[in-house]
């Protein structure tokens, strides 16, 4: 991972992710006055120009997902290439619920680095 992984408190990418979860949109139909992204990363981007979070928080958690899909440039096809989920299956609906479990888990996951660590958020 990047430098700004490493420097930011595991707390602070916590934050992003949990920011990041309320502009993650949960169903394909929506209004154009919702502030919801279909993508994580772009999710993270929403929840910056609100100001929820720092840039540096933000940039630390983009750089989380994008290593951690490794080459695939979205969920949907990290599901299809590296986990070898069937066509069929990869509905919007359910990429999106499986990207909003993937953010909970990395909220718990960097909660608990930031406990380990005695943060304070």
């Amino acid at each position: 991972m990047e430098r700004t992984v490493n420097t930011l408190k595991a707390s602070q990418i916590a934050a992003a992710f949990r920011a990041a979860k309320r502009y993650l949109r949960r169903k394909a139909e929506y209004t154009c006055d919702e502030r919801t992204e279909t993508y994580i990363c772009l999710a993270l981007d929403e929840a910056w120009m609100q100001n929820d979070v720092s840039l540096d928080a933000i940039q630390a958690a983009g750089e989380v997902i994008q290593d951690r899909l490794g080459c695939c440039s979205t969920m949907r096809a990290w599901l299809a290439n590296v986990a070898r989920v069937k066509e069929s299956l990869l509905t919007y609906e359910r990429v999106q619920r499986h990207r909003h479990a993937w953010l909970s888990r990395l909220i718990r996951e960097f909660d608990a680095k930031a406990k380990r660590a005695g943060e304070q958020s």
